[in-house]
């Protein structure tokens, strides 16, 4: 218990934030890979699972041990590889939402299952943005200040 604390007590704001976008990113997955196989009948892009899974490796990596400081900036790079994917697979679908236009000549809604998709995807990428401007490992100063 004691090495939990002390592993704790160096970290700063942005692990807290990157863990957020890893936490994000898992539950993002869950809800992508569910609302794709139930909703559309079109599958999951394996793209946009594989960055995840790797965005989720990464930043858990990262988080333990980050090398150079690099981690945030990782993390960051396959996110947003995986929000562009997406966003890429479902342009379709927002667009028919914008516009009202369904199949069948029924209007278009959106679904639960693209809103929390889009919803996961947006914060996971924007705490891993926001990992990248905060330090992880508090300072000297820092660890003395908060004794």
């Amino acid at each position: 218990m004691t090495k939990i604390k002390e592993f704790l007590a160096k970290k700063g704001v942005g692990f807290y934030i990157m863990l957020g976008a890893v936490l994000f990113a898992f539950m993002g997955v869950i809800a992508y890979s569910v609302s794709e196989s139930s909703a559309t009948g079109r599958g999951v892009s394996p793209l946009i699972v594989v960055m995840l899974v790797l965005a989720i490796v990464a930043g858990l990596a990262f988080c333990w041990k980050d090398f150079l400081g690099f981690g945030p900036i990782v993390l960051s790079i396959l996110l947003s590889i995986a929000l562009g994917a997406f966003i890429y697979t479902k342009f379709n679908d927002f667009t028919y939402v914008y516009y009202g236009v369904g199949t069948d000549g029924q209007d278009a809604k959106l679904s639960a299952a693209l809103l929390s998709s889009t919803i996961f995807f947006a914060v996971m990428w924007l705490a891993a943005i926001a990992s990248a401007f905060v330090k992880s490992e508090k300072t000297g100063a820092n660890k003395e200040a908060k004794k």
